[in-house]
């Protein structure tokens, strides 16, 4: 057994006297959880040995890197506990125990609160018998083996990356050419600068289906075999008949229209090869129509998602760059490019 000692003179400019390594887990120092308890050293924080993966090519000299990665690494806290009677000192190892056991704490240190470590308490040095004053040690052990960045930093300047692709292009400006049935008065007008809505204007009796289409727009973004969602934003006054592939089998429409903006969406299917038209239609036998209609987003999938810019859209990229740490040591980059091209393909490169 190490007789751990803390050399690390006290200031007095911490209130708590806290020492220079104790260690802060959950947000909360175990000093502060714990009368008694001194964490005295660490170790295991420093340089890490990264595992690479090697091959020879042929009868070249030396040898090819597949990939460079890091180990796991156990970070390991000596640590002082002294109480007044056996009481209070079986309590207090109670209590730690209650705080280090479970997975994944985040755990960091008084002389670095910059970085944080995703732990779990794997293993404990033997104490000490027939004492209420004790020096011991245990073991975490950090799968990643990696100090992460209390701050997060920007890289990214794709905010809608993990949301569902929107296959309706241009979204947002709606300049799409489209049809309609039963004589309605359609217009395209601005929601705000960047936002345009189409305006649908029917009276009472003009008869069922009345509304607009895009003939087989989805042709070549929707597959022949396959589930698809279509939503947009919707207020006025209307009763809806169907909002979504004319083609194929459907679910019935989802949501209510009214006096303020909400969300309309109907799901789907394929079997075959149709003409996958959209349309937005509306029954007037027994009410009038007006109503105004944006963000519309077509989709693969049974559940409709919030609405999103496709990746070909300017709205996708944001004007900033957001990059989420991955810890304090380097990893190979991935940079990924979109082209698009005048027939409208778009390729992603890593």
């Amino acid at each position: 057994m190490y007789d751990f000692r803390e050399t690390t003179p006290l200031t007095g400019s911490d209130d708590n006297q806290r020492p220079a390594e104790a260690m802060l887990i959950d947000g909360q120092y175990i000093e502060d959880l714990i009368p008694g308890y001194s964490t005295l050293q660490v170790s295991g924080r420093e340089l890490l040995s990264q595992s690479i993966e090697k091959q020879t090519i042929g009868k070249s000299d030396g040898e090819f890197i597949q990939y460079v990665r890091n180990p796991s690494r156990e970070i390991v806290v000596g640590y002082r506990l002294a109480a007044a009677d056996n009481l209070s000192f079986r309590q207090a190892f109670y209590k730690l125990n209650d705080i280090l056991h479970g997975e994944n704490h985040q755990v960091s240190f008084n002389d670095d609160p910059s970085k944080y470590w995703i732990a779990t308490f794997s293993d404990i040095d033997d104490v000490p018998k027939g004492r209420n004053a004790i020096t011991s040690s245990f073991t975490l052990f950090v799968p990643d083996g990696i100090a992460h960045s209390v701050a997060t930093q920007t890289a990214d300047n794709m905010p809608y990356k993990d949301v569902p692709v929107n296959l309706y292009l241009n979204s947002k400006t709606i300049a799409d050419t489209y049809g309609s049935i039963n004589s309605p008065t359609v217009t395209v007008e601005p929601f705000d600068s960047t936002t345009n809505m189409w305006h649908i204007v029917a009276a009472q009796g003009t008869g069922s289906p009345v509304g607009i289409y895009l003939w087989d727009y989805a042709h070549g973004k929707l597959l022949d075999t396959t589930d698809w969602s279509y939503s947009a934003d919707v207020k006025g006054k209307g009763k809806i008949v169907q909002f979504g592939i004319e083609a194929g089998d459907k679910n019935p429409v989802v949501g209510t229209i009214g006096s303020e903006w909400s969300r309309i969406s109907q799901t789907g299917w394929f079997d075959k090869p149709e003409y996958k038209t959209i349309a937005m239609y509306f029954d007037t036998n027994s009410s009038p129509l007006d109503v105004y209609i944006k963000l519309p987003k077509l989709e693969t999938g049974k559940m409709p998602s919030m609405w999103s810019p496709n990746p070909a859209d300017p709205e996708y990229y944001s004007d900033t760059i957001t990059v989420h740490n991955g810890g304090t040591y380097p990893v190979e980059p991935v940079i990924t490019a979109t082209m698009h091209a005048d027939n409208g393909l778009i390729a992603f490169i890593n």
